[in-house]
């Protein structure tokens, strides 16, 4: 049942912004505070922002020292840690093209990848994949059937057309194989460089209470807050006991889609907000909430509605922005729209 007295102010809920192409300058980050965001997310799963990233965080910093009362913008390093996705390299590291029917092989060798018809997935993929199976890439943007499994490749055929790009996420639809990331030393250094600067850690793939312990161990203990992304099914059962030990939630929703299975979204998305309420902890949604402004100057209709209603939901927290925010234009338009939505 949805508490109205604190409903009704959708100002109320807090906006976030994930650092990308279109979001990572001073003055983006400028534009960002004068618009109210309260949350920057650093996604340190791409190789690209964790490459750049003293250089943006300097930004960041800049921007808020002049702008903004310093307490009032959250910096979020979203971790790929303690569990985090399978990924696939193409030939050569460059993106090419897919058309419908396209046959393509998966390899376990970086040896065997002799054209752009071949991608490098690592062994666990093997172990678990099956003839008939259905291979997901990003987002859900790209399906593939498994046509073949050999001792050393895997034969798909494209379901859409679309195309692949380097270090790109691959799932197997009803099989889990996320890696534990405990050996990462990007992630251990990224602690030691940071720490003490009163940072937030979002953890990847939060399916434990002792998720948070592992992270502190390998040295976030003195880090500002934790948030537990909750992307899988044993999260969503979990998520008493994840409210409990975290100090916020993330319902990160594109992969919970993909991982739990997209028809139990709505349901599973109520369980986090609930939980997370009751516990009277901070809960964001992110995924796909305006991310039609990418083409588009208006948001659609449905995702007004998503907006409100969750709004409604929501007690504290609000929304978090990531490919939205990761281009210039979306992101002008975003923040706009948010603006005079009162979020």
């Amino acid at each position: 049942m949805v508490d109205l007295k604190h409903s009704k102010n959708l100002s109320a809920k807090r906006l976030g912004v994930t650092v990308g192409d279109g979001c990572q300058t001073v003055e983006h980050f400028e534009r960002c505070i004068e618009y109210g965001v309260s949350l920057v997310r650093f996604n340190l799963a791409n190789n690209t922002i964790l490459n750049s990233l003293d250089y943006i965080y300097q930004n960041l910093m800049t921007a808020i020292n002049k702008y903004a009362n310093p307490s009032s913008v959250e910096v979020l390093f979203d971790i790929p840690y303690p569990r985090s996705k399978v990924r696939y390299n193409t030939f050569e590291g460059l993106q090419y093209d897919v058309k419908k029917d396209t046959i393509l092989k998966l390899v376990n060798s970086t040896e065997k990848m002799l054209n752009s018809r071949c991608l490098y997935v690592e062994s666990k993929v093997f172990e678990v994949v099956s003839a008939g199976d259905t291979l997901c890439i990003g987002d859900g943007e790209l399906t593939l059937n498994v046509e073949r499994v050999e001792r050393d490749f895997i034969e798909v055929k494209a379901n859409n057309d679309w195309f692949v790009s380097d270090s790109k996420s691959l799932l197997i639809f009803g099989k889990e194989i996320l890696q534990i990331s405990e050996k990462n030393e990007n992630i251990k250094s990224i602690a030691k460089r940071y720490n003490g600067k009163k940072i937030s850690i979002a953890l990847s793939f939060v399916e434990h209470e002792s998720d948070i312990l592992k992270a502190k161990e390998i040295g976030f203990e003195n880090f500002k807050s934790f948030y537990a992304k909750v992307e899988t099914q044993k999260g969503v059962d979990n998520i008493d006991d994840i409210t409990r030990a975290f100090d916020a939630v993330i319902v990160a929703r594109g992969d919970l889609a993909l991982y739990a299975g997209i028809e139990e979204l709505g349901e599973n998305q109520n369980k986090i907000i609930e939980a997370s309420n009751k516990k009277n902890k901070p809960v964001f949604v992110a995924t796909e909430i305006f991310s039609s402004l990418k083409y588009r100057d208006i948001p659609t209709r449905a995702e007004i509605s998503d907006v409100y209603n969750l709004s409604l939901n929501i007690i504290s927290g609000g929304f978090l922005m990531t490919k939205e925010s990761s281009m210039n234009d979306a992101l002008q338009k975003t923040l706009e729209i948010t603006r005079k939505l009162k979020i």
